[in-house]
């Protein structure tokens, strides 16, 4: 099943500054980063989204780099050798579904709730991308 957590187990629960930005909110500021970035060179908004870009959602999550991953946002609140963890916010132009072990994310549905992670659109995530 799409979006389930791999068996590399839950991940932690950060400490947050991001209590206050609802899914929803992140959902609507990763769409409308996508949308603001749009002249920007496709592959260069692989590594890194310019913060003038950034939707007043995703700022206040206070991250340290924003990115694309298959037409998603990719939200960098913490990076420690060679591991990122933050949010990843599906948009509605991407048909890719999370998949834990995917190009080295594991992800858990952000808010961690008992419906079913195949209706969740913000996911928290961890990624190796030191190899």
């Amino acid at each position: 099943d799409a979006c389930q957590n791999s068996d590399q187990g839950q991940l932690p629960f950060l400490p947050r500054s991001d209590d206050t930005v609802s899914p929803d909110e992140l959902i609507g500021g990763a769409y409308d980063t996508y949308l603001n970035a749009r002249g920007v060179d496709p592959a260069a908004m692989l590594s890194g989204i310019p913060l003038e870009y950034w939707a007043d959602s995703i700022r206040r999550l206070e991250p340290i780099r924003v990115y694309m991953h298959e037409y998603n946002i990719v939200i960098v609140q913490s990076q420690d050798d060679g591991i990122e963890a933050g949010k990843y916010v599906l948009t509605p132009i991407s048909s890719y579904l999370p998949r834990s072990g995917d190009d080295g994310f594991v992800f858990t549905p952000y808010p961690t709730v008992d419906d079913g992670a195949e209706d969740h659109q913000v996911f928290d995530f961890r990624r190796n991308v030191a190899n």
